[in-house]
Order: structure tokens, then C-alpha cells, then sequence
């Protein structure tokens, strides 16, 4: 379909469309379960007909559409940027699947928190390929980038195997998308006779390449392929669905990575991103880390295009079909699903898969891990914690997952969460440690090696790898800003302490209500003070005893969290009286 915009006037009748076309775009299955996203649009959408959209600012938003308090600091809370981005990526995909035929569009901008609107008119045009054509120079680097690129191919072998011999291997009516990671061009040659040292040139492509296939193949709801691997067998492998192609720029003095990521149906550029660093061997260092993480953001991320296309799709055969039997594939789907958003839907469809599955005796390790993982978080919700059954359940799990498979990142990530709530931080670090050479980019990794760190008392060294993992990911869970919240709690850093605590609430998580009840009794918020109690009262109407007891279960911090609950104990005797 092509597309040929022109700016909409602000006419009583174009007010009137817009208002419907809002409404529509709420409503649909990309806004409707997302209340805080819904809040942002609707507001700077009115404000933007009311005549306000160059007055809109982060505070104003916060305040004024995400019942962030008065006090709110952009300079140090991300929240509304974060959310903006989500809202930008939300309304691309919905113009693309639901709104794909609207002819009156809704804009934001990067940049900027007002909304723009445009009439277009759609014709049909044929699909064209997208072509990358840039040229750089290059003169020699040093052959530091030999021996990476043969860690990097030794590494490469020993974890891509399992992924070539495909872990989910039953019939799957969701089908697990397989991504072609295409030779990386070398585009620095500019074929006018000036030298240009090609072998290391290569080096440098497909080293980064390699750090892909490797990072790419730990994350089971992909399906990963080396194009060259399977190049010989062309009539008799399945179909990609999706695509990766890459280019590398270099001169003297700077390293430039092209990266796209492609439907292979339509050959529509889904992402694309230049990457630049300087031309050193750190730089090459950093331009690896930023391509891999990137890419994997973008395919990997619960809000992806991939994960979010595969989980309408599961959700739409959920919806018309009775007694579904879900595949290994589609139970990890809504798992990854839960964990990310918390939805109370999509985590008893995961139980009971993950139930089913593992009362088979499924050999497959990341159903295991996964099954391990949902013990620890029921252990951790538990009032007695001097049962340890769930404990032991957990234990067997991650004992299952890790037999099957040695190389499973998720595994060794999870297992680690398991020794942390026993205390055992040494073990914990060589679990998670374990991960991050398996899967170096992936957020949480570096967010749980700094959350054993401040449970084992190294606040600063724990809270700055926290922030690094917050920093790289692309849509974080809430519990990744609960170190972050207590840590600005104990420095009496409150109004920090409070905007963490409501960036966990507004993520999802509500173990941020607790959390933000107590540095707004500090700060004197009234308002705020009665707004948590309420919503505290009904979260926890059946326990005011014992108000972070989830958190005191994940993250070992005795004393600022008994500063905690001496802050909120008057709050929540008043409650017990009612």
C-alpha cells in the first residue's frame, strides 16, 4: 500500500474525526489493556485541539495525566520518556495491522510530547526492495580483531547448536518465527584504487554477525538461522518469516554499523539503525554491544513486532477455538508475556501450561527454567517462609532445566534468582555471571548481578549495574526500579525514592504502591498519601500486617526496609480500626 499524507486542518468537523479516529485507536487491541499508555494519548491528543500541544512538557504530562506527584523531576525520572516511546511504537503498529486502511492519522513525533494529524490517501503499489548503498574507506586496525573473532566463532558453535536442532519440535498452529541473520556486506571498499585492508574489514563484519547468531540463539521464541549454514539445503528448510541484514563503514577514525531487520513477505523495513563508534578496540567492543542489543530490543522485547505479532496471533486462536492445547512454544510465549506485563491472564494460561508440560517430564530446558521460576515467585508471596517446599520444587526445576541443557542463559538466570532468595550471593554470582557470558545483552542479567550485589551490601557497585540493565532495555518490568526506589529511600532521598516508586506502579507492578506510600508520608503529600493507602487497602485487603513482605523476600535489605514499615505502621493501624 502506498501512502500520501497532507496535514489536517483543525476544522469543527476534522475536531469531530479526530475525537472518533481517538476513540477507535483507544479502543483497539494495541491500547486497550494499557491504561497508562491510553492516559498519555487522550491527553496530548485534547490538549493538542485544545491549542496546548507547544505548552505539553514531561512535568505537565506527569502530573496532569499519570498522577505523578507535584514534584515530579524529569531530569531524574524517565517515566514519561520511556512511556512516550511505547505510545510512538504503539501507534506505528497499529496503523499497520488494525488502522492499516484508517485514512486519518494520528502523529507523534519524535522529539516532542504534542500530537499532529494527517489525511491520507491510499493507493495499491507493489512491494520494493530496500537497498542499503553507503561507502566508507578503511585503513588497517590492528588484529586484535583476529583473536575476537575467533573467541567469537568458538562461541558461536558451542551455544548455536541446539538452536539448529530446533527445541521446539512439534507441530505448532502459532508458528515460531524463524529469522534469517543474512551475510553482513563489508561496504567500506569505494572502488576508486585507494587501499583498503578488506581482511580486516571482514573481521570486523562478521565478528559482529557472530555475536548475534550467538546472543539471538539463547531466546526461545525465535528461531534463529545462519543463512550460510543453511545455504546448501535452500529446497529444504521452512520459510523465514524475518530477516537481518547488516552492513559495516569504516575509515581511520570511526566504525559504522547498518542494521536492518526485514519482513521477508513484503520486504517492508520493519527497524533499521546506523551505529557509529570511534575506531579503536573499544570501539569495536562498544559498536558489538550496541548493534547486539539493539536487534535484540527490538525482535526480542514483549512489546516487540515479533513477540507482539505471534502473541495476537495466539490470543486470536484462544478466542475462537475451545480447549486449546497450547505448544511448548505457545506456553513460553505467554510466559515471557506475563513476566513482562504482569497480566493476571496471561500468568494462569502460563501455570497451567507450564504444569502440564512439566508433569510430562517435557524434556526442554527453558520450560523447565520458566515452571522453576514461577515456584520462587509463589515462595516469595509466601507469609510462611519457613516452608520450603516451593523452594524445593524450584530447586528440581532448575536442576531438570540445566541437565537438559548446560547452555540454557535463562536457566542459569533464574537459578540464580533461586540461590539469591537462599542467601548463597557467591553461587548466585556464578549463575548469573554464567548467563551473562551466554547472553551478555540481555537487561535482566545485568539487573539481577546488581541486585545480588545490594543484597550482599554493595549499594553503589549494585545500583549502578542496576541502572546499566534499566539503561539498554527496551520496555523494562517494574521490579527492575525496586532496588533503585529502596536505595534512594535509605540515602533519605525521598522524592527519588517516590518517583521510582510510581514508575513501578505505572510499569505494573504493584509491590510500587508500598513503596511509594512511605516516602510520600516523608515528603508530607497528603493527597498522594491517601491515594496509595486506598489503593494498598485493596491490593492487600487480606494482609496490612506484614505491607513489603514481597519485597523483603526478593531483595535482603533488613534495616531500610524496617524503616519502611515504621513510616506507613500509623497509616495502616488506621485501616486495621475501620
Amino acid at each position: 500500500m502506498e501512502k500520501h499524507a497532507l496535514q489536517l486542518s483543525m476544522s469543527e468537523n476534522n475536531i469531530a474525526r479526530i475525537e472518533n479516529q481517538l476513540s477507535k485507536i483507544l479502543n483497539s487491541s494495541h491500547f486497550k489493556s494499557a491504561n497508562k499508555m491510553k492516559q498519555f494519548l487522550a491527553y496530548v491528543v485534547e490538549k493538542t485541539l485544545e491549542g496546548k500541544g507547544a505548552q505539553l512538557k514531561q512535568y505537565t504530562i506527569a502530573v496532569e495525566a499519570l498522577d505523578f506527584s507535584d514534584d515530579f523531576d524529569s531530569d531524574t525520572n524517565p517515566a514519561v520518556r520511556i512511556l512516550a516511546g511505547r505510545v510512538r511504537d504503539r501507534l506505528i503498529k497499529y496503523y499497520e495491522n488494525d488502522g492499516v486502511n484508517d485514512t486519518l492519522v494520528i502523529i507523534l513525533s519524535k522529539g516532542q510530547y504534542s500530537a499532529s494529524f494527517e489525511e491520507r490517501k491510499i493507493t495499491a503499489s507493489p512491494a520494493s526492495e530496500v537497498k542499503v548503498k553507503v561507502k566508507f574507506k578503511l585503513n588497517k586496525l590492528k588484529c586484535f580483531y583476529g583473536a575476537v573473532l575467533a573467541t567469537l566463532i568458538g562461541i558461536v558453535f558451542a551455544v548455536f547448536h541446539h538452536e539448529i536442532a530446533e527445541l521446539f519440535t512439534e507441530e505448532t498452529p502459532v508458528a515460531i518465527p524463524i529469522v534469517d541473520i543474512m551475510p553482513f556486506e563489508d561496504l567500506s571498499g569505494d572502488g576508486d584504487g585507494e587501499d583498503h585492508d578488506h581482511d580486516h574489514s571482514s573481521m570486523l563484519t562478521q565478528g559482529i554477525r557472530y555475536q548475534l547468531l550467538t546472543e539471538l540463539s539463547q531466546f526461545i521464541t525465535i528461531r534463529v538461522r545462519d543463512v550460510d549454514a543453511v545455504s546448501n539445503q535452500a529446497n529444504k528448510v521452512k520459510s523465514a518469516k524475518y530477516r537481518i541484514k547488516g552492513g559495516l563503514l569504516t575509515d581511520d577514525k570511526t566504525l559504522q554499523m547498518n542494521i536492518l531487520l526485514q519482513d521477508v513477505g513484503t520486504n517492508e523495513v520493519l527497524w533499521t539503525k546506523k551505529i557509529s563508534a570511534v575506531a579503536t578496540d573499544a570501539g569495536f567492543n562498544e559498536l558489538i554491544y550496541k548493534s547486539v542489543n539493539g536487534i535484540i530490543s527490538k525482535i526480542i522485547d514483549s512489546h516487540s513486532v515479533i513477540q507482539e505479532t505471534a502473541m495476537k496471533q495466539l490470543r486470536e486462536r484462544l478466542d475462537r477455538e475451545s480447549g486449546v492445547v497450547m505448544s511448548s512454544y505457545e506456553c513460553m510465549l505467554l510466559f515471557y508475556h506475563f513476566d513482562h506485563t504482569k497480566d493476571s491472564e496471561a500468568e494462569r494460561e502460563a501455570r497451567e501450561c507450564l504444569a502440564e508440560y512439566t508433569s510430562k517430564g517435557v524434556e526442554n530446558s527453558t520450560l523447565w527454567a520458566a515452571h522453576g521460576f514461577m515456584s520462587v515467585l509463589d515462595w516469595s508471596k509466601r507469609t510462611d517462609q519457613s516452608d520450603n517446599s516451593l523452594r524445593e520444587k524450584a530447586r528440581k526445576s532448575f536442576d531438570t532445566a540445566l541437565r537438559i541443557d548446560p547452555d540454557n542463559a535463562l536457566a542459569h538466570e533464574f537459578y540464580g534468582n533461586y540461590l539469591l532468595t537462599l542467601e548463597r550471593y557467591d553461587e548466585a554470582m556464578v549463575s548469573y555471571e554464567k548467563a551473562k557470558a551466554l547472553n551478555p545483552s540481555k537487561p535482566g542479567i545485568h539487573v539481577m548481578i546488581g541486585w545480588n550485589k545490594v543484597s550482599n551490601g554493595d549499594w553503589e557497585n549494585g545500583i549502578k549495574e542496576i541502572r546499566e540493565g534499566i539503561e539498554i532495555s527496551y520496555h523494562e518490568p517494574g521490579y527492575f526500579h525496586i532496588p533503585v526506589a529502596v536505595d534512594a529511600f535509605r540515602r533519605e532521598d525521598y522524592k527519588e525514592s517516590l518517583q521510582e516508586a510510581q514508575t513501578i506502579i505505572s510499569l505494573g507492578d504493584n509491590r510500587g504502591i508500598a513503596l511509594a506510600l512511605a516516602p510520600a508520608i516523608k515528603l508530607g503529600q497528603d493527597d498522594l498519601v491517601k491515594r496509595y493507602t486506598k489503593e494498598y487497602s485493596e491490593y492487600r485487603k487480606d494482609d496490612l500486617t506484614e505491607p513489603l513482605r514481597e519485597v523483603r523476600n526478593v531483595l535482603k535489605a533488613p534495616k531500610v526496609l524496617d524503616s519502611y514499615e515504621e513510616t506507613i505502621r500509623p497509616v495502616l493501624e488506621g485501616l486495621k480500626q475501620k
